[in-house]
């Protein structure tokens, strides 16, 4: 991991000050101070049930998965044929409602004072404070980047070092959900591996050891000028874990692509959404698909009522790990020229884009 984040630090700081520094007139304005961010029980939110999900959704027990058990039914979700989602995994309710409630809190301070966990060098997609319209990633598509809007979300990121906290508790509170949340993570890649049999493959031992990123982001009940908050999309690196916190008007932001049609996932109490990112695809060769996937906004009769929350963790391979490019990307712009790419140059124009 430490690779990774040497690369990142290093990194210009000509984009990070390039976003910062954007004016209004080229973005849609919201004003995250009209927000408040009071702490919240998880108890007392509309949790969907199990019985709620679609059929399209197999919910496995990580337990058994560590024991080697159910490899079959995880094999199926390699091949596209179900969505997957965890249950009984190391993250407990105690700790999603720690996380979610010391960052309200942070929220819920003056943008002055939020404004000083603004990362000095790394971008704020990776690390630190990111705040209303300073971030484009609503405007990536598969086909190119709609210039003029920005996220109208506050986001939080941490990595396995270099972050920035307000106190000791966040702190704690941070790094615990990280290591949690790569272990969950890489045993999945273990499971890939064996079940692929991965190990014949020279590059196998660079699916480690690579950076990760948690980031909790926060959108609130603001008539967006989108219809969507994140285009259909995949995400990059080689997988993603999505802890949901339900609105409390039961809109369902998250939408899968499952053969060709669009499935709604809505957040269950203690479940984690599973998603293959690209790299992983690239790098098996597509005997992983990747989950094509897009956040939306809610119709404006349903905007009251329906701030949500996200925790998501971002697994990356190692920096070395070079996979071949692939023939359609909605991050093409970030692969070298010619037949292959190396990660972290991958990663170094992936941060300048957005």
């Amino acid at each position: 991991m430490k690779d990774q984040t040497n690369l990142l630090r290093a990194r210009s700081e000509k984009a990070h000050q390039t976003a910062s520094l954007q004016s209004k007139s080229e973005i849609t304005v919201c004003d995250s101070r009209e927000y408040r961010f009071p702490p919240i029980k998880l108890s007392k939110l509309k949790w969907f049930t199990e019985k709620d999900l679609p059929p399209e959704v197999i919910v496995l027990d990580f337990e058994r998965l560590l024991k080697n058990q159910d490899l079959d039914l995880l094999a199926k979700t390699l091949t596209g044929e179900k969505i997957l989602v965890l249950k009984n995994h190391p993250i407990t309710e105690q700790e999603l409602e720690d996380i979610v409630n010391v960052t309200r809190q942070f929220f819920d301070q003056k943008e002055e004072d939020r404004r000083k966990m603004i990362h000095p060098r790394l971008s704020r997609l990776i690390r630190g404070f990111s705040g209303f319209n300073s971030e484009h990633m609503v405007s990536i598509d598969y086909d190119a980047k709609r210039d003029g809007i920005a996220d109208p979300i506050l986001k939080y990121s941490w990595g396995p070092e270099d972050n920035l906290y307000p106190n000791e508790k966040f702190k704690q509170i941070w790094d615990n959900y990280f290591k949690k949340c790569y272990f969950i993570s890489t045993t999945l890649i273990e499971k890939i591996i064996d079940i692929l049999d991965l190990k014949k493959d020279p590059q196998w031992k660079k699916m480690f050891n690579g950076d990760g990123t948690v980031r909790l982001a926060c959108y609130p009940e603001v008539e967006n000028v989108t219809s969507d908050r994140f285009k259909l999309h995949l995400d990059m690196g080689f997988i993603t874990l999505n802890n949901q916190l339900p609105s409390e008007n039961g809109f369902t932001c998250l939408q899968v692509e499952h053969d060709a049609k669009l499935i709604s996932v809505p957040a269950v109490k203690n479940l984690l959404v599973v998603n293959y990112n690209e790299h992983l695809g690239l790098f098996t060769n597509n005997r992983v698909k990747p989950v094509v996937h897009q956040v939306i906004s809610p119709p404006r009769e349903e905007v009251k009522d329906s701030e949500r929350s996200s925790v998501l963790f971002f697994l990356h391979p190692h920096d070395d790990l070079i996979t071949k490019n692939p023939k359609e990307s909605g991050l093409k712009q970030c692969y070298s020229e010619g037949s292959q790419t190396k990660f972290s140059d991958f990663m170094r124009r992936w941060l300048d884009l957005i």
